[in-house]
């Protein structure tokens, strides 16, 4: 169970955007929304249901004044643009696209629909003009700095300071490289050496996994991608089986047996998502005129039943820290 949570997820651009506009009544239109998942529908039922209870607060009543149009790519990045054009196709007004390559891939098609994203940096992505002005038709949230990345390394670090060679996973089909760069000029600092390996698919994930540690890796460093979050329970305990300390870059790793986690949280963001589809549904404001969302405390998430089974200790220091343990 959670035993602990001493943060609260707060939103630099002020608690008013947040808010849902008070005294509004049922729609009186019916609308149609579209959600583009670069993940699995399994994997990414917790945030779907999220999204879709919060409009339903808010008045949206499916069938009635609101039809959800859902589209998973299921870790298959190629997949997105031909999800994207079957959504436009479906003339959906809103689209709720919590990764770039899927938001892209519809602005590149539309400037009618209006988008929704969650994204590393998008402006260095080219979804926005800024983050306080975003123009155009996407607006939504960034994922924090994408130096978090460098954080989490000094975190492992620092919870086993005899850490010497790091095994990353991650998927390039992904845009990862940035947050790559990241790790590597921390480790580097923390004379850390590194073994990165590619995998997209469940398979390549779980063989990665033994090849790392028959390769003298002493801990894992996974990298939050659409393919690795499809089988996050999975990957989780494949690692556990190894015995290693392991990092994550989403917190629902945490949540499904990973060890840390350090990050945003994709629920909160999938409430905040839903807000703003209401204010543009209702003709409040356009994509471009909201601001883009940036969280200014990540989560950290200690998974201590993990710790426990894999027989490793987790410093009084870092379990201070921690925003959520995980019994």
């Amino acid at each position: 169970m959670v035993r602990v949570q001493r943060r609260r997820w707060v939103i630099a651009t002020g608690a008013w955007l947040a808010a849902p506009l008070a005294g509004l009544s049922q729609p009186a239109k019916h609308f149609r929304v579209g959600l583009l998942f670069g993940s699995s529908r399994e994997a990414v039922a917790s945030e779907m249901a999220t999204f879709i209870n919060r409009l339903a607060e808010l008045g949206y009543v499916q069938g009635k004044t609101l039809d959800i149009v859902p589209r998973f790519a299921d870790g298959q990045p190629a997949r997105l643009p031909e999800l994207a054009r079957e959504l436009l196709d479906q003339n959906v007004e809103v689209v709720f696209a919590p990764n770039t390559s899927g938001a892209l891939e519809l602005q590149k098609l539309s400037d009618r629909v209006a988008i929704i994203f969650v994204s590393g940096d998008p402006v260095k992505a080219g979804l926005v003009a800024s983050l306080a002005q975003p123009g155009r038709n996407a607006t939504g949230f960034t994922q924090g700095a994408p130096s978090i990345a460098a954080k989490r390394i000094e975190l492992l670090k620092d919870m086993f300071p005899s850490l010497r060679t790091l095994g990353v996973l991650c998927d390039r089909s992904f845009p990862v490289e940035q947050e790559l760069a990241f790790v590597s000029e921390a480790a580097q600092k923390l004379a850390i050496g590194l073994q990165v390996t590619d995998a997209s698919s469940r398979d390549q994930y779980l063989e990665a996994v033994k090849r790392l540690v028959a390769s003298g890796a002493g801990a894992y460093y996974v990298v939050y991608t659409g393919s690795s979050f499809a089988i996050r329970g999975e990957l989780a305990g494949a690692i556990r089986e190894t015995r290693l300390p392991a990092i994550y870059g989403q917190s629902r790793f945490a949540d499904d047996g990973g060890l840390i986690a350090y990050s945003w949280q994709t629920l909160k963001v999938s409430v905040l998502a839903a807000e703003y589809a209401d204010r543009i549904l209702r003709g409040a404001r356009r994509p471009g005129e909201l601001p883009v969302q940036e969280p200014i405390v990540i989560e950290l998430v200690v998974n201590l039943a993990t710790a426990c089974a894999q027989g490793l200790k987790i410093p009084e220091s870092v379990m201070l820290r921690a925003d959520r343990v995980i019994e």
